[in-house]
């Protein structure tokens, strides 16, 4: 009989989901799998457009979810076709969004209902000995909540971002609701996990339990034979949040240096790559540099590093406020790909920290030092091809995402 520990873990986004989230927990069950666990993961089936890979070996259950990913595909691969996106956001308003009192959409409840079913057919038929929430959404964590009551089993629920938010403004109204039910779902967890340490600090003082941070993390990746481009490339991959993540600055920068005649469009490019990257436009006209932004549909991870990974600069937009309690999972690829990053977000935050202690970036947020920062970046690429960034190798290793999966090891071997 196998003396393998068995671990449940409960993820809405899971691979082959094109999204950072997915990225994280699909390579710490690949991790543990490796390391003689024996996993079983609960997700949710969505339209699925890329490969199984990394799901050999690993006993992976996709349940179900009402949702309009297809639609949404569909409408990018007709010039954004609007009756398409009409249906789809009219479907995913219904099913996934929050309605009446439901902590999310319907189609996120249907989802739950039908995973906590899946899970109590696994746990009768494997000895499980720890579940492993990862959330948002939140029904991961309301999953496994009832499950570790039920079945007296130790229970860590993961939090990429906070449950209950109150400092975005969309958030208020539902914070006083929100956070009561986190209290009650959280009352079983045996320890909790998340992905920052001003949201450690948050969940640490409700819940009064021990909170670790695990970063999301970067993968090693294989950076030879970079093209070298006939100008200089900037490249941002990831949504586009009004207000919150906005390149006006950088914008505005370039369209004085236009207007300065100290920079052309022969000299610097911004490519955004995205599913909200449409809004770019309107800024791009505002600023008159439309000339400078190229905006391309979401693309799939492989094709994503690989733009990464050609690009000159990389860029990182993040709400620019003291409030602001994540870090995107795309720093960390970012770093991964030791290219020079460039973030507009706080400048007094974890992500500033994170950047000077790699010395992989800066964060500009003035004009005067945005504009002085592309002035040099030009100047710079066309005379030696790189920027002259000294990266700090030894302090960029430990957010690599090996370096991170064993941190969470250390943490699950405690049970």
């Amino acid at each position: 009989m196998s003396n393998k520990k068995h671990i449940l873990v409960i993820s809405f986004s899971y691979q082959p989901f094109n999204a950072i989230s997915a990225v994280r927990v699909s390579n710490f069950v690949k991790y543990m799998q490796n390391k003689d666990y024996i996993v079983h993961v609960i997700t949710a089936k969505r339209y699925m457009n890329l490969n199984l890979s990394i799901a050999k070996n690993i006993n992976t259950h996709y349940v179900w979810f009402p949702n309009a990913d297809k639609l949404l595909d569909l409408s990018q691969k007709h010039n954004n076709n609007k009756v398409l996106i009409f249906f789809a956001k009219a479907f995913n308003k219904i099913f996934i969004r929050s309605v009446s009192n439901l902590p999310e959409g319907i189609g996120i409840n249907i989802w739950r209902y039908l995973a906590f079913k899946r899970a109590k057919k696994i746990i009768k038929n494997n000895k499980i000995e720890l579940i492993y929430t990862s959330s948002g959404p939140a029904s991961s964590a309301i999953i496994g909540s009832k499950l570790s009551e039920k079945y007296n089993t130790s229970w860590i629920p993961e939090f990429r971002d906070l449950w209950s938010n109150p400092y975005y403004p969309e958030n208020e109204k539902k914070f006083a609701e929100n956070i009561n039910i986190e209290k009650k779902t959280l009352k079983y967890a045996s320890r909790i996990v998340t992905t920052t340490y001003y949201m450690q600090k948050i969940l640490k003082d409700t819940h009064k339990k021990m909170t670790d941070v695990i970063y999301n993390g970067y993968d090693y990746f294989n950076k030879d034979e970079q093209k070298h481009n006939n100008k200089l490339i900037i490249s941002y991959l990831g949504g586009i949040i009004p207000k919150r993540r906005d390149p006006s600055v950088l914008f505005q920068a370039i369209e004085e240096l236009k207007n300065e005649k100290l920079v052309s469009e022969n000299d610097i490019s911004i490519n955004f790559y995205g599913k909200t990257v449409s809004k770019i436009n309107y800024l791009a006209k505002k600023f008159n540099v439309d000339n400078f932004v190229n905006v391309f549909p979401i693309v799939e991870r492989k094709k994503s590093l690989e733009i990464q990974k050609n690009s000159d600069i990389l860029l990182l937009l993040q709400w620019n406020n003291e409030k602001e309690v994540a870090i995107p999972g795309k720093l960390f690829e970012y770093i991964g790909m030791q290219k020079p990053i460039l973030g507009i977000c706080y400048d007094n935050g974890e992500i500033n920290d994170i950047l000077e202690e790699t010395g992989t970036g800066s964060v500009i947020n003035k004009l005067k030092q945005m504009k002085q920062f592309i002035l040099f970046a030009v100047k710079e690429y066309k005379e030696n091809k790189n920027l002259g960034f000294q990266f700090h190798q030894n302090k960029i290793e430990k957010y690599s995402r090996d370096f991170q999966n064993k941190k969470l090891e250390k943490i699950i071997q405690s049970f």
